[in-house]
């Protein structure tokens, strides 16, 4: 809203023009081929042609040239034949060098140009800038003037990229031809159409035959023009159109002041104050400063550069280069032009110059005798009859006799569009434009009091007509509607007006609310699954603690195992050293009895008796230290043998024990592993969750066809709504625009609309821009090649651009 209301703003700050003064033909010195070589003759001639195809002309431009002052400043005007193109001048003096021409031009893609004069006669023209696009300017011959755009080897022509063709009108290439021939030195004859005086022209033009008004005459050069430009000629003046402008000496010389106001066709804005400028002169020659009483842009003080016609540009102050922002032109006495930059935009508005009530024209006659039934359609309001749009059209005048708009008001969506019907200053005829920023210019063909028809030209050409029925009312044709046309008297109208707007404003309300409850249907959703959540997770973590208590059991129990496990091995440890020493015991005695055994025998030896009685005595005693140390032997190996098989009996057992230590831990660790496998699952699915992509729909521009004799669609897109005309560039950055991107696919008609996919997806449930759906607010329930997009809404909130 900002954005447009400092547009608007903007559009408002106009510029006057720089009157033509009325040169002095008969003592005006003669210009030199040598300065102005092709030029010097070409002035009083006027041309018709453009962009050759094949052998033939184009008739898409009318060139009209002639002196502003012989020798000094040439001025080349250029008109659109087809209305698809707004006029442009250019303006021809001398260079600071012999055989230098300078062009300055009001629009187009180059403004500033130095000419080269050749030998030939033909003039070379270089941009003034990074791109120098240049020019070749050749005679005319037979009756056919050619201009060039070449490509350069340093300054020589190397190549011919494109050849634009004129053909001489009224004589005009006769004369201009034979330019060439002529020699260096001699002087060059005036062409007819320079040689006869004004005055001599304005009273032909006014016995000439046909209903076109006679051109206003030129006003004097103020002295002021080369500090105020066109403001020197429109101070103390007033226009009229979509708003009202009033230009005053604050301090006469010194300071300005220009107020703007709402006009009359802005309905319950009229005659409201929309702003006021200080103009004064800035430090550079040509320039001006203008402080505002509201802020545009961002800023409070803009500047103005006067152009070589006398235009006025609007800057924008910046750090580095200043930002241009509008251009204003005067087209005619009586019409006042500003339009976007860069030069050569088409959309333009158009005030005009305000005059007397129902004062005779030109031509002298009065409003009701030259507008047909447009004086009947005037001050009035008109109810088309059974139109889906229910729309309500006003026609009243901007200046009586001159221009007047026509409101229409579509009650269905609260949508108003105006455009104005004037009278050519040049022609005489009617054509009618937008009011406000349009690129559009309609014939309008009158057929007496009897119908009035609309009409433009080319490939998206349309038509609009009013009609007289027989019982006196108006009937309507647009092409998608045909209708009869009811008045509604003034206190009726503001009351349809009042319930369009509430109407508009409940369907607002309507769709918060539905917005609304998808966001709280969408909270709710996500509430539920939160709580999901987070009773798994306590769920989780019960079950975590209850493995843990379990776990820390078991530990204890295979530590208390252990213990026993080594108190056990101690106890036999203890056994098996008790049964040592007593064996080591038992093997001391026997040695000791050994020993006494062999003292005995020696003994016996020194003393032999009785050695018989002793014999067997100590073969007796051998015999029982025999038995004996056979049972002992026998009771060791018993022994060994039983501890042989309890030690194996306790290693099986302590085996056993630690298999199954290993294996209720294996079978711990498993349940572990698969608790924390289950877990994590539940994590995984509780993040998938989270972040799982949903579908997104694509988002859809939708174009309305053009309404009310308009040319521009109307396109609701996901981000705002924007008006182009379709498959013209400005269509697409409409289309583009109205998307917020620009990967834009055409998916054909839809139910009435033109369908265009975004190339991404548009949140699931909010609703605000840019995630608008277009469809379904306009009840398009399905619309053929609409892409599926996927992304996690907790996260990708605007323009989801993933797929499956």
């Amino acid at each position: 809203m900002k954005k447009n209301q400092a547009i608007r703003y903007l559009s408002l700050l106009t510029f006057g023009w720089l009157a033509l003064a009325a040169p002095a033909y008969a003592e005006a010195p003669l210009a030199s081929p040598q300065e102005w070589g092709v030029y010097a003759s070409l002035a009083g001639t006027s041309w018709r042609g453009g962009n050759r195809q094949g052998d033939n002309f184009g008739a898409n431009w009318r060139i009209t040239v002639k002196w502003r002052e012989v020798g000094v400043e040439l001025i080349e005007r250029w008109e659109s034949t087809d209305n698809q193109s707004r006029p442009m001048t250019h303006v021809i003096t001398r260079g600071d060098q012999p055989g230098e021409l300078r062009l300055a031009a009001t629009n187009g893609v180059c403004a500033s140009r130095t000419g080269t004069v050749r030998p030939d006669g033909s003039v070379l023209f270089v941009c003034n800038g990074f791109f120098k696009w240049p020019m070749h300017v050749v005679a005319p011959r037979d009756g056919v003037w050619e201009q060039h755009y070449v490509s350069l080897n340093g300054s020589e022509v190397a190549g011919i990229k494109d050849v634009w063709r004129f053909q001489g009108q009224s004589g005009a290439g006769s004369a201009a031809a034979q330019a060439p021939s002529r020699g260096a030195t001699d002087a060059p004859s005036v062409p007819a159409a320079i040689s006869a005086s004004p005055a001599k022209k304005a009273e032909e033009a006014s016995q000439a035959p046909g209903t076109a008004p006679a051109v206003a005459a030129a006003e004097p050069v103020s002295s002021l023009a080369a500090d105020w430009g066109v403001y020197a000629s429109i101070v103390g003046k007033d226009w009229r159109g979509a708003s009202n402008v009033s230009i005053r000496w604050s301090k006469p010389g010194e300071e300005l002041v220009e107020t703007w106001t709402y006009g009359a066709e802005r309905g319950g804005y009229a005659g409201q104050q929309q702003l006021v400028a200080t103009i004064r002169r800035g430090e550079k020659p040509g320039s001006l400063v203008l402080s505002l009483d509201r802020e545009v842009e961002g800023t409070r003080t803009l500047t103005g550069k006067i152009r070589a016609d006398g235009s006025i540009q609007l800057l924008k102050p910046g750090l580095i280069l200043d930002q241009r922002l509008l251009t204003m032109s005067l087209s005619s006495p009586s019409r006042l032009e500003h339009f976007f930059v860069p030069p050569g935009n088409a959309m333009r508005t158009t005030l005009y110059l305000a005059g007397s009530d129902d004062a005779p024209r030109g031509d002298g006659r009065r409003p009701g005798e030259t507008w047909g039934a447009y004086a009947d359609l005037a001050g009035k309001h008109w109810r088309l009859v059974d139109d889906k749009y229910k729309r309500l059209m006003s026609f009243d005048w901007i200046v009586p006799g001159d221009a007047m708009y026509v409101r229409t008001h579509s009650l269905a969506a609260d949508h108003v569009e105006t455009h104005h019907v004037a009278r050519s200053p040049e022609t005489g005829k009617l054509y009618a434009e937008p009011s406000l920023w349009g690129s559009w210019k309609a014939d309008v063909t009158l057929d007496g009091d009897r119908s009035i028809t609309l009409e433009t030209k080319g490939l998206f050409g349309w038509r609009m007509s009013f009609a007289r029925t027989a019982d006196g009312g108006f009937e309507y044709s647009d092409g998608a509607y045909t209708g009869s046309m009811v008045m509604v008297s003034n206190d009726e109208t503001p009351r349809l007006i009042a319930a369009a707007k509430e109407a508009k404003a409940q369907r607002e309300r309507e769709e918060q609310q539905r917005k609304r409850e998808r966001r709280e249907a969408f909270n709710t959703a996500l509430t539920a699954v939160n709580s999901a959540l987070v009773a798994t997770n306590e769920t989780l973590k019960q079950q975590a603690e209850a493995d843990r208590q379990r776990w820390q059991r078991e530990r204890e129990r295979a530590a208390e195992a252990l213990r026993q496990q080594a108190a056990a091995e101690d106890r036999q440890r203890a056994a098996a050293e008790e049964r040592r020493r007593a064996a080591d015991m038992e093997r001391v005695r026997q040695l000791q009895a050994q020993q006494d055994f062999e003292r005995q025998q020696r003994a016996q030896q020194q003393t032999p008796q009785p050695q018989q009685a002793t014999q067997r005595n100590v073969e007796a005693q051998q015999l029982a230290q025999q038995q004996q140390q056979r049972r002992a032997e026998e009771a060791r190996r018993r022994e060994a043998a039983e501890a042989e098989r309890k030690r194996q009996q306790e290693a099986d057992a302590e085996r056993r024990r630690r298999e199954e230590i290993a294996q209720r831990q294996r079978a711990d660790e498993a349940a572990l592993a698969r608790s924390k496998q289950l877990e994590e699952a539940l994590k995984r699915q509780e993040e998938e969750a989270r972040n799982r992509p949903v579908a997104y729909r694509e988002g859809i521009t939708l174009c309305a066809p053009p309404q009310n004799g308009g040319k521009a669609w109307l396109c609701r897109g996901p981000l705002q709504n924007m008006s182009g005309v379709l498959d013209t560039q400005s269509g697409n950055v409409a289309v583009r625009q109205a998307c917020g991107g620009n990967n834009v696919r055409d998916l054909g008609m839809v139910a009435g609309y033109r369908a265009y996919g975004c190339g991404f997806g548009i949140h699931p449930t909010d609703r605000d821009a840019p995630n608008r759906d277009v469809p379904e607010s306009l009840g398009v329930n399905h619309v053929p090649g609409r892409g599926t997009f996927y992304c996690n809404p907790t996260q990708v909130f605007v323009y989801c651009k993933g797929r499956r």
